[in-house]
């Protein structure tokens, strides 16, 4: 008996270790997908942005700066939610800063 008792336990350290593998790949394409998210969202308001600085109809100028702000705030959500154990990479870095200095130039314009 103890023979058979060392396979099960065998066979389920193997399976927990299986299952760990697994646990960490989703965990990472997790974060990827996230982080791509992340990138979309801030592609997004920072197309927004422009859009709202470039009409000459302040209707349409309040409107996208409006959908920018969602954006912004989409992405800024998930930053701050997210789990991802790296630090964000310097592209994705640069275009927030460039959305928020985009944002500040429209709230500060009146365009809008």
């Amino acid at each position: 008996m103890p023979a058979a008792h060392s396979k099960q336990e065998k066979s389920a350290l193997e399976r927990a270790e299986f299952l760990e593998r697994e646990r960490e790949a989703l965990e990472e394409r997790n974060n990827s997908l996230r982080l791509e998210f992340i990138n979309s969202e801030i592609d997004l308001a920072i197309t927004f942005c422009r859009l709202a600085a470039s009409t000459h109809d302040p209707g349409k100028s309040r409107r996208n700066l409006r959908q920018a702000e969602r954006a912004h705030s989409a992405a800024m959500h998930f930053l701050e939610t997210s789990r991802i154990g790296l630090p964000m990479p310097r592209a994705v870095q640069s275009k927030l800063s460039d959305l928020e200095s985009l944002l500040g130039e429209l709230r500060g314009t009146g365009r809008h």
